[in-house]
Parts: structure tokens; sequence; C-alpha cells
């Protein structure tokens, strides 16, 4: 049996396609100097397991006192759950980050062949305008695909995409972290133009530890002019009759520690930048049984439905309930 499970972890690091990133039973296997940590998994085991603490309520016929004891209880059940999935809520967890894209928060990279210094910018993108409006938003991941769908005579274009971000709560949201070091010209000519250069924040998991929001929007569908305008002129060359974009993004909420330059194939790490905190969005009370997000998510705008329903709404509705079902956690 041991020979077995021997073959079977050489069997998944050798088809591994990033050697610092292999997963054996939803476990991070360390393979190199660095490593990262799945983050799909990490929110889905947080979404899962924040249930325990989130659904004890105080009874108007319970004291304060058994209350806080029915309450410690349930915190202990839940952190003993996160370090049966692997996830010990006082350890670091190294989380990479996306290039900086229009509109989110990423990093950017530059060259200076004279002085041989790279430059690692982290640039915020446009500012949340909910409750975690002061909170850093770096893009980890997203992935978008389309899908055209037949509707009586046009076709309905669908834009999917999900979006993980990582939200920091110790760095202020216009803040911008620099950090430089130097490498020579070759080493960094292949780091940058193959494009394996990775940062990574080194963060704790903090309340809530995770949110999720869906967008859901149309092109074309509306009264101003604008709307108007453009639906008239892009029907008028296509047999497109509406595009709607359907966006599901999902949180990870933490302090960062340092941030980690590291090559993404050997995993060598070449810089490590501390984070010298200004104000923590941590000081402020919290309550997961107050603040802890809704498990069904509000897919589309209250007054949605009071608006007048064009054909093919319907149709739509249906599809991004089928394909972002995920996130009814």
């Amino acid at each position: 049996m041991l020979i077995a499970l021997h073959f079977l972890v050489n069997k998944e690091i050798s088809q591994a396609k990033n050697p610092i990133e292999i997963q054996l039973n939803n476990k991070l296997v360390q393979t190199q100097n660095y490593s990262v940590s799945n983050h799909k998994y990490i929110f889905n085991s947080f979404s899962q397991t924040l249930p325990i603490v989130a659904k004890v309520k105080k009874d108007e016929f319970e004291t304060t006192d058994e209350y806080n004891k029915r309450l410690q209880q349930a915190y202990t059940f839940f952190y003993g759950q996160l370090k049966s999935k692997g996830i010990n809520i006082n350890n670091a967890y190294n989380i990479k980050i996306n290039k900086k894209s229009t509109g989110n928060g990423g990093y950017k990279v530059s060259y200076d062949a004279d002085k041989e210094i790279v430059t690692i910018r982290i640039e915020p993108g446009i500012s949340l305008s909910n409750k975690y409006q002061d909170f850093l938003a770096l893009e980890v991941e997203s992935t978008s695909t389309t899908q055209y769908f037949q509707a009586g005579r046009g076709i309905l274009k669908n834009i999917l995409t999900e979006e993980y971000k990582l939200l920091i709560g110790n760095i202020n949201s216009r803040r911008e972290e620099i950090l430089s070091f130097s490498l020579g010209r070759n080493e960094a000519r292949k780091l940058i133009s193959n494009n394996i250069l990775g940062v990574a924040i080194v963060c704790k998991f903090i309340p809530p530890f995770v949110d999720e929001k869906s967008d859901f929007h149309s092109l074309f569908t509306g009264d101003n002019f604008v709307n108007r305008f453009t639906s008239d002129i892009y029907k008028a060359h296509t047999n497109v009759k509406d595009i709607t974009y359907l966006t599901g993004t999902k949180y990870i909420i933490a302090n960062a520690q340092k941030i980690v330059v590291y090559n993404t194939k050997n995993g060598k790490i070449y810089s490590e930048y501390p984070i010298i905190e200004q104000s923590s969005n941590t000081e402020k009370p919290f309550s997961i049984t107050s603040n802890f997000p809704s498990r069904k998510l509000h897919l589309f705008n209250p007054d949605f439905s009071q608006r007048k329903r064009k054909k093919g709404q319907k149709l739509r509705k249906s599809i991004f309930r089928k394909h972002f079902n995920s996130y009814k956690v």
C-alpha cells in the first residue's frame, strides 16, 4: 500500500504544470523553496465552515454569559473543523496575486538595465464602494467565458466572469507599495520575458475571512440615450440582440505581513518586503454572527423585478443561476 501511495504522489508531481503549486488530497505539498496556497480551496473551506458560528444567535431567554459560552463552543468547533481541512487560523498563508489590470489592483514590474534593478509596484485598483472601501483589493484570479444563445431571430451574448480577490485590511485602499532588488540582465530577461516572475502576499486571515458578491448588467437594456444609441448601431451590423455581463466575485480577507517576489518555475525567492502597518481595519469591533455574508446571493438588483421585462431576460436569468450556482454554498 505504501508503494502504491508513493507511486501516486510521484505521478501527480510529474504531471503538475507548476511544481510549486501541487495539490494532493486538497493539501499543499511543499516541493521547492517557495510555495503558494490554493486560494479556491481556502475560500471553499471557510465558506463551508463559517456557518458553524454564523448560526449561533442569542435567545431572548438566555443570559449573556450563557450565550457567550455557547458561542465560544461554536468557535472551538469552527477552528477544529478548519484544522481538519488543513487550515490553521494562527498561521500565515501565501496568496499569489495577478498583474495590474484595468480597474483591478495588482502588481507592475519594470527593469532598469543600467542599474540592473527590478522594481515591483503594488498598485490599487478602483476602490470598493461597500464596507470594504478602505481595504486594498488585489486580483488573485479572473476567468471569463463567452456564450451565445438563440432568442427568436437574434442572439443573446453572455460574458460570464469568475473573480477571486484578496482584501488586505492593514493596507489602505489608496496606498501603493514599491520594492526593488538587484538582478543581472540575463536572469532578469528570462524571469520577465518568460512570465515566470511571481508576486505573493504572505497574510493571516481575519474576520469575516471570506465574502462574495455578484453583478448582473446588460449593455443595451436601459432607458438612457447612450444605451439606445449603442444598441441601434450594434444591432444594425450584427444579429446580437443584447450583451449581458454576469460577474461573480469571491473575496479572501486578511492582513498582510510581507510581499514575496519569487520564480514560479523553481520557487527561488528574489526579495521579501515586510509590510509596515499604517492602520488596520481589524481594530473595529466585529461579530461573525452579525457580519457573516448571506448564504444566498441577491443575484439581481432588488428593483429589477419592477422594471419592464424585455424578451430574453428570463433566459439570461436562468443561465446566470445555472453557471453561478457554486456561489450558493
